[in-house]
């Protein structure tokens, strides 16, 4: 009944997580990086007008 359809949805959810986690875990070290990279340039003052 309605508890295997919640069972259901709960599953389809949770299997939803899965590309996102690889995508976060693929793309962490770009992240960082790029932070890193902007964090230097916005030290060193090259987005002042």
């Amino acid at each position: 009944g309605l508890r295997v359809i919640w069972a259901i949805a709960d599953i389809f959810n949770a299997l939803m997580a899965i590309p996102n986690l690889i995508g976060l875990i693929l793309l962490s070290g770009v992240v960082a990086r790029e932070t890193k990279h902007y964090c230097a340039r916005l030290k060193n003052g090259e987005f002042n007008r």
